[in-house]
């Protein structure tokens, strides 16, 4: 998904990095990947705004971000 300045723009600084953030965490808090997870939480956001569905959304519930940061905060 390519996405457009003009749509980029229509998302928040905050969510975006809240659901990066999340994205890091369910992903095992690996380090060096922040643009990676930047890219996909502006992805799965777009989606989200657009009222698309196909999979793409798969964000991660309070719970399991809870027991993802805490196997983060374990390795770490």
């Amino acid at each position: 998904m390519r996405t457009t300045m003009e749509q980029r723009q229509t998302l928040n600084h905050d969510e975006i990095a809240k659901a990066a953030w999340l994205i890091w965490q369910q992903e095992g808090c690996q380090h060096g990947r922040a643009q990676e997870h930047w890219i996909k939480a502006e992805q799965q956001l777009l989606v989200a705004k657009s009222g698309q569905s196909g999979g793409a959304m798969d964000f991660p519930t309070r719970r399991r971000a809870s027991r993802a940061a805490a196997r983060c905060a374990a390795t770490n």
